[in-house]
């Protein structure tokens, strides 16, 4: 943007914020002051909502709230406000006291958009640095480092149809596929991987998943009999004391960027919980899981999960608390207990956006991305789309 387009865009959010602030409040008698700080290099900035005291206005997370709607409809496709966790106040540094505090919103420039894979097999992480980026939406990505310090335990949820198992499995063949490496000039493909394992546990023993698996040489997990929630339990186990292992031997001093990832990816995490019947089976499967999810955090192990629907009946609210990435597909606007589930602050504010391809549009919060709510385009892969 520049120094026009940010003026207008004051002039725009100050006009549109005026007829929703109740009687008393007018902003020709300078109750409120919209000042947008533009970092043009960056393409982000924060856009301060100044309101002099005394004011008839309360300010509180009810007008936080209405203000953030306005922001982001007014703003949107120019900038994308992201949904603050709760009243946010910022020091104006003014000499008057009257104008020393505002109210702020972070923001990008733009508005993100769908990318384009011709198909599972060229979707593959970009190594610039000592880091690996997987692009998700235009300026949207999902990190990860030869340290581990970027976690990456997922979920995505939503309903069947909705695009989930597609978005899942482009992260998953991001972590199987070979890595390219910036040299500055261009991209280089190399033989290297993210991940030198992925488990695959398909409860619902689902036709596309096994067709990927048969493509990446990998044998799922399967339901053939009463003992599958046992197996599942067991493999949990195995993968657990794996991470235990890998801690030791990090406390000993040995460096994490030695240890490629293991991704376990649990397909219709619902699912696999009703297979059972036997609770002390199921509140061991639940504890096997939540604990997993904690200690892998620091042992270059990443869970993934999808579900239907997401409630304490697929993970407890301990483990909820250990997903970095959410992602729901659908209509988070309506009741849903998934949204609330898997966004605990989540308001309606958000601008959700569409294009001409409906599939795979929902919200997402991503720990790399500095855990802010983002309307979700998923990936476009052309091999299926035909």
């Amino acid at each position: 943007m520049n120094d026009v387009q940010v003026k207008e865009l004051e002039h725009l959010i100050t006009g549109a914020i005026a007829p929703h602030l109740g009687e008393g409040a007018s902003i020709y008698s300078g109750d409120v002051d919209v000042t947008i700080k533009h970092d043009e290099k960056q393409k982000k900035g924060k856009i301060w909502v100044g309101i002099p005291e005394p004011s008839p206005l309360l300010i509180n997370d009810a007008l936080m709230d209405k203000l953030t709607t306005i922001l982001t409809t007014v703003g949107f496709p120019l900038i994308t406000v992201f949904p603050p966790d709760g009243l946010t106040l910022v020091d104006t540094h003014s000499s008057d006291l009257a104008t020393r505090r505002a109210l702020e919103w972070d923001f990008i420039e733009g508005a993100y958009t769908r990318v384009a894979y011709d198909s599972f097999d060229s979707i593959c992480p970009i190594e610039i640095g000592q880091k690996y980026y997987v692009p998700l939406m235009r300026g949207y990505n999902m990190a990860f480092d030869d340290l581990g310090n970027t976690q990456n335990h997922t979920v995505f949820s939503g309903p069947s149809g909705s695009g989930k198992s597609v978005a899942a499995m482009v992260m998953l063949s991001a972590m199987i596929n070979p890595i390219k490496k910036w040299n500055g000039k261009d991209y280089v493909m190399t033989n290297r991987k993210l991940a030198d394992e992925l488990i695959v546990i398909s409860p619902k023993n689902d036709k596309n998943l096994y067709d990927f698996c048969q493509k990446h040489d990998i044998t799922p997990m399967v339901p053939t009999g009463h003992g599958f929630v046992a197996n599942v339990i067991e493999k949990l186990n195995l993968l657990l004391e794996l991470c235990q292992q890998r801690q030791a031997k990090i406390i000993k001093g040995v460096s994490p960027a030695i240890m490629p990832y293991k991704v376990l990816y649990l397909d219709e995490g619902l699912y696999l919980s009703q297979l059972t019947r036997d609770r002390k089976q199921r509140q061991e499967l639940d504890s096997m899981l939540t604990s997993l999810l904690i200690i892998a955090r620091s042992a270059k192990v990443i869970i993934v999960i999808t579900s239907q629907t997401m409630s304490d009946q697929v993970l407890n609210t301990s483990a909820r608390d250990q997903l970095n990435n959410r992602l729901l597909f659908g209509n988070p606007n309506g009741p849903s207990d998934s949204t609330r589930f898997l966004f605990k602050n989540w308001h309606n504010q958000l601008v959700i956006h569409h294009d001409d391809y409906s599939f795979g549009t929902g919200i997402a919060s991503m720990e790399s991305n500095g855990g802010r709510m983002v309307s979700f385009l998923s990936p476009f892969i052309k091999e299926i789309a035909q």
